[in-house]
């Protein structure tokens, strides 16, 4: 298990504008852990980005990105985890701490190339699973339940040039909040497979439903993953897949990520992302060819 460390957090330079991304969908077992932080690891590993300093926002208590690193997201100190961030908190003292002081307090390291290239990571864990329940039980402390994460975000963008959020598998009030941050570009990774089609057309529709509200989000497109080139059923789901995700006005992304079993074995074998890996970061390009994409 690797060793829990804070992350420092270094002011942006003047006329820095940080990109927020987020995968989500309704449905589990679609990938969104795995891109969010293979596609913090491309962006770690791009050669025409000078400064990358990447925060992945963790918002399901599963806590997979922590999983991903080797690290242990329910041995976080108390405070130090996203109802924290989100709500604030009361230290030994006496004295409420909210704000960027709460934030700050649970900014954790992932990795570390260089003093203008790292991953931090700010998370979700078990102690998290009632938040929504408390945010909605006490609408008199939080009345605009919907952007406590924008606001979260709003302090994050001055010390980091990417934010990536990764989603839990349901349509709730956190995944709410994350279609109201400032700027956030949506991006949702699928299975071809029946069940996930029905999910991408719930994430397009939850898009859509909040885009008057938040009109500076942007929906940056559709992807598929874990795909099996070689077979019919897969081709052809991924055909109905871009037909409709066209026909809703949205983009369908090019780039897809084939079925494999290389990605479990980084992060089991080295607790690192496949794009870190010394051993394999040329065995999973795709990833590489999906930044591309988004970029």
């Amino acid at each position: 298990m690797a060793t829990l460390k804070k992350g420092t957090l270094v002011q942006n330079n003047a006329g820095v504008t940080c990109r927020t991304i987020a995968f989500t969908i309704a449905k589990g077992g679609q990938l969104k852990s795995t891109s969010a932080v293979n596609i913090a690891a491309a962006i770690l590993k791009d050669a025409s980005i000078d400064e990358a300093k990447i925060c992945i926002l963790d918002i399901d208590a599963q806590a997979n990105v922590f999983t991903s690193f080797g690290l242990d997201a329910d041995m976080l100190p108390e405070y130090e985890d996203l109802s924290a961030a989100m709500l604030g908190y009361t230290a030994q003292d006496g004295s409420n701490v909210t704000g960027m002081a709460a934030i700050e307090n649970t900014i954790h390291e992932l990795y570390a190339e260089s003093d203008k290239k790292y991953i931090h990571c700010l998370t979700a864990n078990e102690r998290c699973d009632l938040l929504e329940m408390t945010i909605l039980t006490n609408l008199e402390i939080y009345p605009d339940p919907t952007t406590l994460l924008r606001d979260v975000c709003r302090e994050l963008a001055n010390y980091y040039t990417h934010i990536i959020i990764d989603t839990p598998p349901a349509y709730s009030l956190l995944v709410s909040n994350v279609l109201m941050i400032d700027n956030v570009e949506v991006y949702v990774p699928y299975e071809p497979e029946t069940y996930a089609l029905r999910s991408v057309g719930k994430t397009i529709r939850a898009f859509d439903s909040f885009a008057t509200r938040n009109p500076s989000a942007t929906f940056g497109g559709v992807f598929a993953t874990k795909v099996k080139t070689q077979t019919n059923i897969h081709a052809s789901i991924i055909g109905t897949a871009r037909t409709f995700v066209q026909a809703s006005k949205k983009p369908y992304l090019k780039s897809f990520i084939p079925n494999t079993i290389k990605i479990a074995n980084s992060v089991y074998y080295e607790a690192l992302p496949p794009l870190l890996s010394t051993k394999k970061s040329d065995q999973v390009r795709e990833y590489f060819d999906l930044w591309e994409e988004m970029k």
